[in-house]
């Protein structure tokens, strides 16, 4: 079904670009070459600066993930091993509590704090009963602040879309450059088709820009599955102690 919509978003955006270069009624004005090409490689020159910049920011996202899931299991595994079993199991309702939170919705990941910081205050309030206890309470300390770094971490990554302003700049290259195109079209060097396939390019660039903007459904179901059965075997087990 996805690709299915991403078929007709293309022929809907090929449509306005075609019909545009051929329909857009004739203007007479000197020619623009030179204007067309420096806006045409400010614009390729902006797009590649944002979507590189699109595509770091859901690399820290994805490598942000990652360590955070893998250090919530290491909190878990530390757990398992205190003295207190109690304490073990109430950390463990809270991990899952605060995962399922995550899973729930990762986009309000930032909202999710309040479920955090039941897990760390438990691990801040714990009094170690012997020397293993002490090893593992300093490693759970280190755990649980990697988490709260990571955690910071992703919501600056996901609230550091681009900027409004970015757009505004962007939209104001592309269609200074599709008018420019619409306006020469006629000219010798040009031909309605020659533009209609620039203007194509161009659309479905800011598509693609704003596609790699944000992180698709697709994604976000990951991260949401990835939360939400990172202990998942474990969970039942620790609650039959």
């Amino acid at each position: 079904m996805s690709r299915v919509v991403e078929l007709i978003r293309i022929v809907f955006i090929l449509g306005i670009a075609f019909s545009s270069s051929f329909l857009f009624p004739p203007v007479a004005l000197s020619a623009s070459t030179g204007t067309i090409v420096a806006t045409l490689v400010l614009f390729a020159f902006l797009l590649g600066f944002f979507i590189n910049r699109a595509l770091e920011r859901k690399q820290m996202i994805s490598r942000c993930v990652s360590l955070e899931l893998l250090h919530l299991r290491h909190t878990y595994h530390l757990c398992e091993n205190v003295q207190d079993k109690n304490f073990a199991k109430r950390i463990i309702i809270a991990l899952t509590g605060y995962q399922s939170a995550v899973g729930r919705s990762f986009l309000s990941h930032a909202k999710t704090g309040e479920s955090f910081r039941k897990v760390s205050h438990l691990i801040y309030s714990y009094k170690t009963k012997s020397d293993k206890d002490e090893i593992l309470f300093a490693d759970l300390l280190n755990t649980v602040r990697e988490v709260a770094l990571e955690r910071q971490q992703i919501e600056q990554a996901l609230a550091n879309k681009l900027s409004g302003y970015s757009w505004v700049v962007m939209l104001t290259n592309a269609i200074s450059a599709v008018v420019l195109l619409l306006v020469n079209r006629f000219e010798p060097q040009y031909s309605p088709l020659g533009c209609a396939f620039l203007i194509s390019s161009i659309l479905l660039s800011l598509d693609l820009l704003l596609r790699t903007d944000q992180l698709s459904k697709s994604e976000i179901k990951a991260f949401e599955t990835a939360y939400r059965f990172n202990i998942p075997h474990r969970k039942s087990q620790v609650s039959k102690k």
